[in-house]
């Protein structure tokens, strides 16, 4: 029969009440934030099982039972503390599924015969719903003719990233390109 006549032990206490403000500043945190990563859901549903158990392991810890050795209050605090766990863990709600990759090659663009590099640049720029402005370039580079082809890339900003490679070479020079909402911004290095 345990001995729950003694006092509770403060040490305990405050460790398991640490432990508990602990685990609601987490549950806190994840409610203000709304939508969580995969990566701070997984976190969060570790510590949080980890945070009550301990702190249902002091609790329980504090209380002293008698009985033959130390394994019966120990067992007691253990059981406890790994019951509040074992629920937390499989009560919080589990992660949705992981999204669906992107396809391979989101990006696809037709380039036909007789196209100049600004006339691709400006159709890609168009299909994104946005604009382009050239900063360093000559007249020659502008008209330079690229080669007709399908281009299969991750995203327009990559399509142009790779255009002045379907023109002859040293046609185009190599050119940075920059994406602020709505203007493509190709600038012509030195």
């Amino acid at each position: 029969m345990p001995n729950i006549t003694n006092p509770i032990d403060w040490r305990f206490f405050a460790v398991g009440v640490a432990l508990l403000v602990f685990a609601i500043a987490l549950a806190t945190y994840a409610f203000i934030r709304g939508t969580l990563t995969r990566d701070q859901r997984f976190i969060l549903l570790w510590i949080l099982p980890l945070s009550s158990g301990f702190s249902a392991g002091a609790f329980s810890g504090s209380i002293s039972t008698s009985g033959e050795g130390v394994i019966p209050g120990l067992l007691i605090s253990a059981t406890g503390g790994f019951a509040v766990w074992l629920l937390t863990y499989f009560l919080l709600p589990k992660a949705p599924p992981p999204d669906v990759a992107p396809p391979a090659d989101p990006y696809h663009i037709s380039i036909p015969r007789g196209l100049t590099f600004k006339q691709v640049v400006d159709m890609i720029a168009r299909q994104d719903k946005a604009l382009a402005e050239f900063v360093g370039f000559t007249a020659d580079e502008l008209a330079a003719p690229l080669n007709a082809t399908e281009l299969h890339v991750g995203t327009p900003y990559d399509a142009l990233l790779y255009l002045r490679l379907l023109a002859s070479p040293e046609r185009i020079r190599e050119y940075e390109v920059k994406f602020d909402r709505p203007v493509y911004r190709l600038t012509a290095r030195s």
